[in-house]
């Protein structure tokens, strides 16, 4: 999902900047500092030459284990099963209609269909921003210091 052939460039709505979804279930949690994550991943996308669009936060992807506990999250992807559009085409090139990964989760999700400009940025701005974070343990990009961030406990279903 870093080097999708039909590229398309998101970050998960920690900010819940995106109107609410009406057919959402219940509200997703998100932690406190996870907005400050988008923020960054925003940034250092923009400086690398693409501008993101918001994807839901709601859960679909392998952050929910974290922020069902308090974990603060972010994400980013080059696309999974959604459709192009054509606004996005003007952004990021590629074909409107189909699928931004037509091999997500499919056999043809190999290596011989890696869209290498793709993971070029995507490897330089991820591995960017997991440093930043792993290296600042006191809070100060966004994420409370561990001592101070609020703990969810889960519910009797989970």
């Amino acid at each position: 999902m870093m080097a999708s052939p039909n590229t398309c460039y998101s970050t998960s709505d920690a900010d819940q900047s995106l109107p609410p979804d009406p057919k959402a279930e219940g509200d997703q949690l998100i932690p406190e500092g996870s907005p400050g994550i988008e923020r960054t991943l925003v940034d250092t996308i923009k400086a690398a030459g693409k501008t993101p669009q918001d994807l839901p936060f709601d859960g679909r992807s392998d952050y929910d284990g974290f922020t069902r506990v308090g974990i603060p999250a972010g994400n980013f992807d080059t696309g999974a099963d959604n459709i192009k559009t054509e606004e996005q085409v003007k952004l990021w090139g590629g074909t409107a209609g189909q699928a931004c990964d037509p091999n997500y989760h499919t056999a043809k999700d190999t290596i011989a269909n890696v869209n290498h400009d793709a993971l070029a940025l995507s490897g330089g701005v991820i591995g960017y921003v997991v440093g930043l974070y792993a290296q600042d343990q006191g809070g100060r990009n966004g994420v409370p210091a561990r001592g101070d961030r609020t703990r969810h406990p889960l519910s009797a279903k989970e």
